[in-house]
């Protein structure tokens, strides 16, 4: 038999970068909770802001049927919204003990089976 070569890296040298370790494993579990729900929060506020800024102006215009509907785009918008979080909880809950345990391609897996990803 002859020697064959290593097979090429998969990664070039000027695309490595060391790896992070996970932020949310360590310290106070409160503060984890109120990080993520604060971020998580100023951005449903900013969506719905936006949404009545809409509505506010649009209603300058004296268009009642369009008011409607941006009104009801407002709520179909909430609704699936509320199913995004849900979905979000819910590939969270699968993934976090993997990266807690420090199983990354398990975790990997986790992310691409969940609908959200």
């Amino acid at each position: 038999m002859t020697d064959l070569p290593p097979p090429p890296d998969p990664i070039p040298v000027a695309y490595r970068r060391e790896i992070a370790p996970p932020k949310f494993v360590t310290g106070s579990i409160l503060r984890h909770i109120l990080v993520m729900t604060g971020a998580g929060a100023v951005g449903l506020m900013a969506i719905f802001v936006g949404d009545l800024a809409n509505i506010y102006f649009l209603s300058l215009s004296n268009d009642q049927a369009v008011v409607a509907a941006v009104g009801y785009a407002s709520s179909i918008l909430f609704f699936s919204t509320s199913i995004g979080i849900g979905l979000s909880i819910a590939a969270m809950a699968m993934v976090s003990p993997a990266l807690g345990a420090g199983l990354r391609a398990r975790a990997r897996a986790g992310c691409r089976s969940t609908p959200t990803s």
